[in-house]
């Protein structure tokens, strides 16, 4: 029998102590053996019948924190994937502290804004496959439209922009969840971050988005052409799967 159990370690960043370290979750399969060890300890060896397993590193949202995301990471993790969640205590903007994938400061200072290269100039620095996710009742964008001179209700969707502008040709896929809203696949925290900008979730995203983005990985990080042959029948531009379209680039 195998479940889906979770470790604890921490690593050094860059930063001044006390913020120079990020302190991870490492979610993975894990073998049921029903012993003393187990009961004793609380431990679980991993899983050897898959191993080994594929490294997913899930960076979270600023201000998010990785227990949000763990409903996320453990549905990845039973696809067959070790999932590395992380939380990292650093400088924001305006002298604030709190949780960051990573912020460059030095670009956003009075003397240097607006001299670093804009990412509306450059393409998307990757050279793989790229999935994008985004819900029809994303407020926290919606709220966000003003930034950068858009009528909030009229603005051009800037997650479809980056697909169809940024990305360079490859096996990229956009799915757009009906219902769903910014934190579909997290469960948001009250009393930090903007949640409270939020739509209502009509839809409940997790199981539909998982299975894609498990099937991507297969297909992308493990050459699997079971999963390449399930996320080409996963849906199109007209056909909807789970309440999810594909479009593909």
């Amino acid at each position: 029998m195998s479940i889906i159990r979770s470790l604890w370690w921490s690593v050094r960043t860059d930063g001044t102590a006390p913020f120079d370290t990020a302190h991870l979750k490492v979610y993975y399969p894990a073998e049921v053996r029903g012993d003393d060890a187990e009961r004793l300890t609380g431990v679980f060896g991993a899983d050897p019948a898959n191993a080994p397993y594929p490294v997913v590193l899930f960076l979270s949202g600023v201000n998010v924190g990785q227990d949000a995301y763990r409903r996320f990471a453990t549905a990845i993790a039973e696809n067959g994937f070790v999932v590395v969640t992380f939380d990292r205590v650093a400088e924001l903007f305006g002298g604030q502290f709190g949780l960051t994938p990573g912020v460059d400061l030095a670009a956003a200072r009075p003397d240097t804004y607006g001299t670093a290269a804009p990412g509306t100039v450059l393409p998307a620095q990757v050279t793989c496959p790229v999935l994008l996710g985004v819900g029809t009742n994303d407020g926290v964008i919606m709220g966000s439209a003003d930034r950068y001179g858009e009528d909030g209700l009229e603005r051009p969707d800037p997650v479809a922009r980056t697909f169809e502008e940024a990305l360079p040709e490859g096996e990229n896929l956009l799915a757009i969840i009906k219902g769903a809203n910014h934190f579909a696949i997290a469960d948001a925290d009250p009393t930090a971050a903007r949640a409270f900008l939020d739509g209502p979730a009509d839809s409940d995203a997790m199981p539909a988005f998982s299975r894609l983005t498990a099937l991507f990985l297969h297909t992308h990080v493990s050459g699997s052409a079971r999963a390449r042959a399930e996320l080409s029948a996963f849906g199109d531009v007209s056909v909807s799967d789970d309440g999810v379209v594909l479009h593909r680039r």
